[in-house]
């Protein structure tokens, strides 16, 4: 929201007051048959677009997801029809039509409330209807007017998914092994609790602001250029473009051919193989990592790693990267 925006006037609403919820419905890997209907898993990226799916619309869109289980919390603005499976909730508003700047804002509002659940500590439906969030108010209502003036204000655009099922067929795709890509180590770890604030990226088993819990003053440092991925509790894949400092249980993925770009690429199948995967009591062993396969683009007998690159490079707001 930005450290300058006036909330002086905001007042709490509980979220059952603003939002209609609906539960998403659980369907199996054995009944989907691929399809061109986005379904929406309880992840923390695309959107939360998992798959596509051919079957009937469960809802027309124009609304948001929250995850209550799996990435608890995570909230998106649904622009199309869609499947959500049913660790999701799906909420419309009750008295006034969602727009796409409302809901990016109020997105962004209920994110907010996510560091108090977790994997152990669900955001159930009935705990989400009594959870409360901050809204801007005009004569003690809800102001979405100034939500929607807002949002324009900072000139963002949703970004649709993008369906890679659709582009695979634009080039070939190959299995490989993590460990045959990748030279996969575990990073040189401290305990962030008893560090300096400093100016060190310190990167930490968190799918937020790239893994970066903090910045400190160490000489224990790990060389950038690399991806990390924590390896208990939240499996998030990140590039580390700068050196950095870690907690424990830090995977570190290098490969000379990697950049920012290509990283970015690579990390959404990290995270789609990681989520289907691991899970809170399945973590991540460094020996049996390195033996997991991905698909990637291949060309001329060999990886293509300029095909990552412009894909990467061709989405909406790559510039901004």
């Amino acid at each position: 929201m930005g450290d300058k925006l006036d909330i002086s006037t905001w007042k709490l609403f509980k979220m059952s007051d603003i939002f209609i919820f609906t539960k998403g419905k659980r369907l199996t890997k054995e009944d989907m048959i691929p399809g061109k209907l986005n379904y929406l898993g309880a992840i923390s990226d695309n959107n939360a677009v998992r798959d596509y799916i051919d079957a009937d619309v469960q809802h027309e869109g124009n609304c948001i997801t929250v995850n209550y289980n799996g990435s608890v919390g995570e909230s998106f603005y649904q622009s199309e029809p869609f499947w959500a499976t049913d660790d999701i909730n799906i909420l419309d508003l009750k008295e006034k039509l969602m727009t796409e700047n409302i809901g990016l804002f109020l997105c962004s509002v209920i994110k907010h409330n996510k560091y108090k659940f977790g994997y152990g500590r669900k955001w159930t439906l009935e705990k989400m209807k009594e959870t409360k969030i901050l809204l801007p108010t005009i004569n003690n209502d809800v102001d979405y007017n100034y939500m929607d003036s807002y949002i324009k204000m900072l000139n963002i655009k949703h970004v649709k998914t993008v369906n890679t099922k659709k582009t695979a067929s634009l080039t070939s795709w190959q299995l490989f092994k993590i460990g045959d890509i990748f030279d996969v180590s575990i990073g040189k770890s401290e305990d962030l609790s008893v560090l300096e604030h400093g100016k060190i990226n310190f990167v930490g088993r968190t799918s937020l602001n790239n893994s970066i819990q903090s910045f400190v003053d160490t000489d224990t440092i790990n060389k950038g250029n690399c991806i990390t991925l924590g390896m208990v509790g939240t499996y998030y894949p990140a590039w580390q473009e700068n050196d950095f400092s870690c907690s424990q249980n830090i995977l570190i993925l290098r490969n000379l051919n990697l950049n920012k770009y290509i990283a970015l690429f690579i990390n959404t199948l990290i995270k789609k193989m990681v989520n289907n995967k691991y899970s809170y009591n399945r973590p991540i062993q460094k020996n049996k990592f390195v033996n997991e396969i991905i698909s990637l683009p291949y060309k001329n007998n060999t990886i293509d790693w300029l095909y990552m690159e412009n894909y990467i490079k061709a989405l909406p707001y790559a510039d901004k990267m």
